[in-house]
């Protein structure tokens, strides 16, 4: 009777920590393949560079500067949507 109660705790133990290592495992390969990924997207944007129709030409002055400054309102615009509704869903106290 002994041992099959020790076989049984080894059992449990395994079931216990078995999902809990493929938890890390998907974690770490998720984690390796965004940096992999994130270093070769700019090897290759690097290598390959900013030619042919996507870059623009000036067609008048000072375009680049009013370009820029809606740039970042866009991007301010949504940062705060991002941000702010993130704070706000994630802070929400009970009443």
């Amino acid at each position: 009777m002994r041992g099959v109660v020790l076989m049984t705790a080894r059992l449990g133990g395994a079931w216990i920590t078995g999902p809990s290592v493929a938890a890390w495992v998907a974690v770490i390969a998720a984690v390796l393949g965004l940096i992999t990924g994130a270093f070769l997207g700019a090897l290759f944007g690097l290598l390959s560079g900013l030619t042919g129709p996507d870059v623009e030409r000036r067609t008048a002055p000072n375009q680049g500067i009013r370009q820029s400054a809606k740039n970042v309102g866009v991007f301010a615009l949504v940062g705060v949507l991002v941000v702010g509704l993130s704070y706000s869903l994630l802070n929400l106290a009970p009443a």
